[in-house]
């Protein structure tokens, strides 16, 4: 009886561990590093990946706050354009406001000198009709007549006590 470890026991023992050694070797060297290299190669993609999508959020933020800038700009510009625009409407309101005014000041002016001269023409027209009824009242009543002179004398002494009785209401 031979020990358990025997000459055959020992040599399946040595034959199966080389076997396992070889195998470990040939897994190692032909699966083993192929996977790993193929591990390795994803890992630097998905990192390589994140790394770029790190790098378009943060040029997508940018271009957003960029974008937020120009629109409070466009904003800011817009209520300038508006505000502007009422101050100019108000500016041309005031200006238009003030031709009104110098132009109902002329039509104004323009009526005064119209009454002005109608009235000076309504005057003479009574100074004539008032000569006239003068003339026939003083010959009828010295029964001769009166030189022309001294009926215009006359006239223009009555026309001034008229006009001062006027003067002074």
């Amino acid at each position: 009886m031979g020990s358990l470890l025997g000459p055959t026991a020992l040599g399946h023992a040595l034959m199966t561990l080389i076997s396992f050694l070889i195998l470990i070797f040939c897994v190692h060297r032909f699966a083993w590093t192929p996977l790993m290299n193929v591990l390795d190669q994803r890992k630097r993609l998905i990192t390589k990946e994140l790394n770029e999508g790190h790098d378009l959020k943060a040029a997508s933020e940018k271009a957003n706050k960029e974008a937020q800038a120009k629109l409070t700009q466009s904003r800011v510009e817009a209520n300038k354009i508006v505000n502007d625009a009422k101050k100019q409407g108000e500016e041309l309101k005031m200006r238009l406001k003030q031709e009104a005014n110098q132009d109902i000041d002329a039509m104004k002016a323009q009526a005064q000198r119209r009454i002005e001269r109608e009235r000076q023409e309504v005057l003479a027209e009574m100074e004539d009709t008032i000569a006239s009824v003068s003339v026939e009242i003083a010959e009828k009543i010295i029964k001769h007549e009166i030189n022309e002179e001294d009926h215009r004398r006359l006239i223009n002494d009555f026309i001034h006590r008229l006009e001062e009785e006027v003067k002074h209401g």
